[in-house]
């Protein structure tokens, strides 16, 4: 659900009367149009290029502002920003390189997709810390070790970026992103000799997948879904340790490195705002959802057994899920242009195809072929099941009860079209 504000954000509206389904089916929905929806912070202020005298005062400096992850879950992964400041003329001023259109057509499609496309914003620090603050944001700022002639190089360059036909980018989520387009400014000032090394214990692990971990440890529909979506890169480590796509690397980073001479390329930093946090809802976690969901169905698989029922509906519901399930994951590791979706092991076992099942209903025991499918099915599950550990990729613990669940019925099919082969008895239908 879409918001509108000072700065429109993508926000996440709750219901607290909601049925327990109703919540866990929402959880669901936020998921599979958030998760691939890393590092946003979204600001959709237009970018309007400013007045900048020729030649900034020696007050000028320019800053790399940090914020902290909030409830949000556009703000789950934080958000870096530039700050230009010259006192001398009444400049104070940040660059944002978050910014999106909520409004553009087919947003979503487009997002997952890959095309759409992120800009630059300029607005006053003023507007951009009430904004933020008022979320429950910390802001950090790091004053760059600059000099007036290095300032005077990076801010037309950030006028110039912020022109209508300069400012979009194409977003990436571990390539090019806010904090990516930041460094990369950085760099154009040659201010950075080396970027030293971060202190032992960080937010930063190995793989990607372990880098965005942390993030999302207290948000288990997210992390579930950021699993599901992640294919085998995902399990990659950075080509370049010196090149960062979170905010808090690129800030540690910073705070270690030094310039040609061996002195700290920050000159100054400041916590201008500390994090505001509340207590969350404890959601029902997808681990829980899911053993219950096998519950349910070994239950009504037992029942069918017993009362000889062809309980075609389960599989209908289960297959048709998973194959949806299937088809999201299928485009966004074969079409996306977000790499980090690609070669996806979850389509092992969430099969497009199972929509084709779904949609068989009654003649699940009449055609030869579609016992054939089953016997892939299961064998299929089995490797997730038993060889998951072995897999290139990190599969989500919580599949390990549905996979089971479609296994449990893929059996059960193939017991009721054996029974119903060699007794040549009609199944009871009605069920």
């Amino acid at each position: 659900m879409v918001t509108n504000s000072q700065y429109r954000h993508l926000s996440i509206m709750r219901s607290p009367n909601s049925s327990l389904l109703r919540n866990c089916t929402s959880q669901i929905c936020r998921v599979l149009l958030l998760v691939g929806m890393l590092l946003i912070v979204a600001d959709t202020h237009t970018a309007k290029a400013q007045y900048i005298p020729g030649r900034l005062s020696e007050e000028a400096e320019i800053s790399i502002l940090t914020l902290s992850p909030a409830e949000a879950v556009y703000t789950t992964f934080g958000h870096t920003a530039i700050r230009l400041k010259d006192s001398v003329h009444d400049i104070d001023r940040v660059y944002n390189y978050g910014t999106f259109d909520e409004n553009e057509p087919y947003f979503f499609l487009k997002y997952f997709y890959g095309n759409l496309r992120y800009f630059l914003s300029v607005t006053s620090f003023d507007q951009f810390k009430q904004a933020n603050t008022a979320l429950g944001r910390s802001i950090v700022s790091q004053t760059l070790n600059l000099s007036q002639k290095q300032v005077n190089k990076l801010a037309p360059i950030l006028e110039k970026n912020s022109l209508p036909e300069n400012r979009s980018y194409p977003y990436r989520f571990f390539s090019q992103n806010c904090v990516t387009q930041a460094q990369d400014l950085i760099s154009k000032t040659k201010l950075i000799h080396s970027w030293g090394q971060a202190p032992t214990v960080t937010l930063s692990t190995p793989t990607y997948r372990q880098k965005i971990a942390p993030y999302v440890a207290n948000n288990p529909w997210l992390k579930f879904g950021i699993n599901l979506m992640l294919g085998s890169t995902g399990e990659q480590t950075e080509n370049n340790p010196s090149r960062h796509f979170l905010p808090d690397d690129l800030h540690l980073f910073l705070a270690n490195a030094t310039d040609s001479t061996g002195k700290s390329v920050v000159q100054s930093s400041q916590t201008i705002a500390k994090a505001q946090t509340s207590p969350s809802d404890q959601a029902v976690s997808p681990i829980f959802i899911s053993w219950v969901l096998f519950l349910v169905i070994a239950v009504f698989t037992a029942i069918s057994l017993l009362k000889n029922w062809q309980s075609w509906w389960i599989d209908r519901i289960l297959f048709g899920t998973v194959g949806l399930l299937g088809i999201i994951l299928a485009f966004g590791s074969l079409f996306s242009l977000h790499q980090p979706l690609h070669y996806n092991w979850n389509l092992l076992w969430a099969l497009p195809t199972h929509l084709f099942i779904a949609a068989r209903g009654r003649f699940f025991n009449q055609n030869i072929w579609l016992r054939f499918y089953f016997w892939i099915t299961i064998t299929l599950n089995g490797v997730v099941l038993i060889g998951g550990p072995a897999l290139p990729q990190q599969l989500p613990t919580a599949i390990i009860p549905l996979v089971a669940g479609l296994t449990l019925r893929s059996t059960y099919r193939l017991y009721v079209a054996k029974k119903s082969i060699r007794s040549h008895i009609p199944v009871n239908n009605t069920a």
